[in-house]
This record gives structure tokens, C-alpha cells and sequence, in this order.
């Protein structure tokens, strides 16, 4: 296989391939410093609206901003636009909480922005959207031959940190930020931690009412109705969504990630100089994740 990207060939060759983006907003990327997923923290409960008009249509049009980080790293939408362009493949959006209006269409699964958990509940209708993320899950899947599931949630990481280590995972997590706001993240997950024993919440779906966002209940309602022909997609927030599945007892299906996820971050080039789309590692953003030695994707 000359594939410099890849570790192995998953040997997957579906005909109708679908990927099914769920969008979601946390009032915990409004905590100043928390999230690098917006200009401001304000602005980030605009970036999965703005991320979801980048990745349809190629460009942000319908007002005058941008969701890139406070550093100007761009969006990673623009990594998903470009695998629009080469695959030729539409996405899906789904509105699992929005606080703001979708500019593309979406498939409304009718859900609210998720609360910050250290404040009470953070998704009072976890139990609801696991649901409605079944139906979505059984119709999507009469559509394709394989679901690729992603997700747009600026602070998710932080509530993906808060249900690992509920659920008994001695996680870390990733971030938008060059560096990384660990110590942030561990102080609002200990008193999210904290607020759970109190209230002593021990299935998964009440810990995700407790501490997650709405972007977990549905994706993993999405996989759970289709588990033999699914992939997550993403960093962090989908080993959240997977931990979940693995919780209720269910068939965890594979998830797909970089380097980014696996090793630290800043060591590794976010696209690999034999790509031929290489020249976008000129713009001054990107140059900010540049290591010393360029090193591939992912390893073998």
C-alpha cells in the first residue's frame, strides 16, 4: 500500500459511503480560555454554523465572520472541505443543540445548546436525543453501506474529559489551542466530577445529562442503530461518544484519528508534505503547528 496516511488498509470499499456531521454548541466554550474553536468565546457558539456553511459550500458568505482560532490557526472545516472536494462526498448536518440558526440545511434532531455541567444538568434530554439519534441512525443507514460519523462542538473536549472520567477513564484530552489548557480543563472537570457524586449519577445516559453535550447522546444514538457498517470520526469528543456505546453495552465501532490525538501536539506536520494539497501548510496558521523534522500523517 503507498498510502502515506493510512497505518493500515481497513479493506473498507462501500459503495454509498455518507458522512453524517453532528453539530453542537456547550456554554462551556463561552469560559474564557477554555476553548481555541472561535476568535472569542463568544464567537464560538457561531463556529458549528460557520464551520457547517465552510464544509457545503466551499466558502462563509452569509455574515462577516470567521472561526478561527484567538492565534489565526484555521478552522479544521477546512481540512473536511477538502475531503468534500477529492471524495466528492455531500455530508450530512445534524442540529443536535445549535445556539445559533443553521445557514445550510440540517437534519433537526430538535435538541438545546448543552448547559455548563458544573452549574447543574448539562443535557437535561440526554435519554431523549440517545433516541432521536436511533432514528436518525436507522434512517441514514437505508441511505448508505457505511456511516462515517464526525462532529463540530467548540468546548466538547472539555465535556468529553468530564464523561471519560465519569465513566472511569483516566483521560486527557486534545484542544483547538496550540497549547493545550490542561489545567483549566482539570479544574472544571473536577468540579463537574464533584457535582456528579453528589447527585449519585451512575448510568451512562445520566452522566451525559450531567456533565456531556448534546453532540455524545446523539452520535451515539447514530452508531448504536447502525453499528455493523459505522466509523467515528474525530479526536477526543468520539472516544467520549464510543466510551458511551461501550457503556451501554452495546458494539463500539471503529474510530479513525490523526497523530494529533495519539502523540503531542506541535511534533507532527497536520498534512504530510507528499500530499498534494501541501501548499496550504504555507499559510501563517498552519505554519504554527510546523515541528523541526517533517514526520508522515500517521505511522505505519
Amino acid at each position: 500500500m503507498s498510502d502515506p496516511f493510512l497505518s493500515e488498509d481497513p479493506g473498507i470499499r462501500p459503495r454509498r459511503p455518507m458522512v453524517a456531521l453532528v453539530l453542537a454548541n456547550t456554554m462551556l466554550s463561552t469560559v474564557p480560555g477554555i476553548s481555541g474553536a472561535g476568535p472569542t468565546p463568544e464567537a464560538t457558539l457561531l463556529t458549528p454554523v460557520l464551520d457547517a456553511e465552510l464544509v457545503t459550500t466551499g466558502a462563509i458568505t452569509s455574515m462577516p465572520a470567521r472561526p478561527n482560532t484567538p492565534t489565526g490557526c484555521p478552522t479544521p472545516a477546512a481540512i473536511t472541505r477538502s475531503m468534500v472536494e477529492m471524495t466528492g462526498l455531500a455530508p450530512i448536518h445534524i442540529n443536535a443543540g445549535l445556539a445559533h440558526t443553521p445557514t445550510v440545511p440540517c437534519l433537526d434532531i430538535y435538541g438545546r445548546p448543552g448547559g455548563d455541567p458544573r452549574e447543574g444538568d448539562a443535557v437535561p434530554e440526554a435519554t431523549r436525543l440517545f433516541e432521536r439519534g436511533e432514528m436518525a441512525g436507522r434512517l441514514l443507514s437505508q441511505h448508505s453501506d457505511l456511516l462515517v460519523i464526525g462532529e463540530c462542538v467548540p468546548g466538547g473536549t472539555t465535556t468529553a474529559l468530564c464523561v471519560l472520567r465519569a465513566l472511569g477513564y483516566e483521560a486527557s484530552v486534545s484542544s483547538a489551542f496550540v497549547k493545550n489548557p490542561l489545567g483549566l480543563k482539570d479544574a472544571v472537570c473536577k468540579e463537574v466530577l464533584a457535582r456528579i457524586d453528589e447527585t449519585g449519577a451512575e448510568e451512562p445516559l445520566d452522566i451525559l445529562r450531567a456533565a456531556g453535550d448534546p453532540m455524545i447522546p446523539v452520535a451515539a444514538g447514530i452508531a448504536s442503530a447502525c453499528p455493523d457498517k459505522v466509523i467515528l470520526a474525530g479526536g477526543t469528543q468520539m472516544l467520549a461518544v464510543a466510551a458511551t456505546i461501550r457503556a451501554l453495552g452495546r458494539h463500539v465501532p471503529p474510530l479513525v484519528t490523526t497523530v494529533y490525538i495519539r502523540r503531542p501536539y506541535g511534533r507532527v506536520y497536520p498534512i504530510d508534505r507528499r500530499d498534494r494539497h501541501h501548499r496550504i501548510l504555507r499559510r501563517p496558521g498552519l505554519r504554527q503547528h510546523r515541528p523541526r523534522r517533517p514526520r508522515p500523517l500517521l505511522h505505519r
